[in-house]
Formats: structure tokens, sequence, C-alpha cells
């Protein structure tokens, strides 16, 4: 069994940088290796997690935001006509009847403020749901006035 000196290309290693491994030390490297890529693992889907929440919230809030412009403009116009318009776009997110509310109701007149409010959720990682609900729910609203 080949002994490590301390020396590298013919030099000698300052005290303290002897490769020579030490007494009780044995697997440490390892072990301390699992732990940060253990972390950093956990660290990672939270970001990504957090992420999608974020966009999540972006997109609902660009809907609810489009949704209220056009029932504001649009004062003739049903309200399944509002909750389309929220649906084309929020592409990618599932949105039934009961997760857009648009108040007040058709038909508005001129000078009303209306109020849309979109409500999703968004599925999380299974590590970040011991941290946070799953799924964690998402809504956004905008006001606009009627013209």
């Amino acid at each position: 069994m080949l002994r490590q000196t301390g020396r590298v290309n013919g030099r000698r290693l300052p005290r303290g940088f002897d490769t020579s491994s030490r007494p009780g030390e044995h697997g440490m490297a390892a072990v301390e290796t699992a732990i940060a890529v253990t972390l950093f693992i956990l660290l990672f889907v939270l970001v990504v997690d957090f992420a999608l929440v974020v966009n999540c919230r972006a997109t609902l809030g660009n809907a609810a935001n489009l949704g209220a412009r056009y029932a504001a403009l649009h004062t003739g116009e049903s309200d399944a006509q509002v909750r389309s318009v929220v649906r084309s776009a929020s592409p990618g997110i599932m949105l039934p009847d009961t997760s857009i509310l648009v108040s007040p109701s058709a038909p508005r007149m001129s000078g009303d403020t209306v109020t849309v409010t979109v409500t999703s959720s968004v599925g999380v990682d299974p590590l970040v749901a011991r941290f946070a609900p799953n799924p964690y729910p998402v809504t956004a609203a905008a006001i606009r006035r009627s013209e």
C-alpha cells in the first residue's frame, strides 16, 4: 500500500496541507458531499416551484386585467364573453366558470366599476408540500371603470 508523503511535484507541502488521511476522517468527504447535494436539490426544487407559482400569478393577473378591460369597454357583452377572453389570455391553465368572477354581472352600465377575479391553483412538489399547501392557491383581480 502506498502512503502519500505530503509532496507535490517534489516540493513539500506546508503544514496542514498534508494529503495523507487523518485518523477518524475516513469517508467524511462522502458524507459532506451527500448532505450538500441533498440540500442543493431541495433548494433547486424550492426555486423551481416558486417560479411556477410566480408565473401562474403573473399569467392570471394579465388575464384578469384583459378580462376587466374587455368588460369595461364592451358593456353590453355577457359574462361568458368576458370569461372567454380571460381563458384565451391564460394558456395552459384550466379555468372553469366558477374560477372566473365578473362583478357586476351583465348588463353593465357606463360608469360601473368592473372587477374580474381569477382563481386557480398550482401543484407543488411533494418536498415543498411539507412547507406549503398543495395545491397552492393563486388569485388575481383587476378593476376597471366602464366607459
